[in-house]
């Protein structure tokens, strides 16, 4: 993350620093489920610039749950 956005840009949980790791470092499918204001956003667009990048599928809700 501190290639692309830079040396002081934080994680804004661990939850979200692990699942990053998750997503860049798996050959397989994940699943991650996070609570709002989790800052979820971050997790399927910075994986999509990355080199080598995949296919990126979101499912979201229409309506909060």
């Amino acid at each position: 993350m501190e290639r692309l956005l830079g040396p002081h840009v934080e994680f804004k949980s661990e939850l979200q620093r692990d699942a990053l790791r998750l997503i860049t470092s798996s050959h397989a499918e994940s699943l991650i489920i996070m609570p709002t204001g989790a800052s979820k956003s971050l997790l399927f667009i910075l994986p999509t610039i990355l080199p080598g990048a995949q296919v990126t599928i979101v499912i979201t809700p229409l309506v909060s749950l």
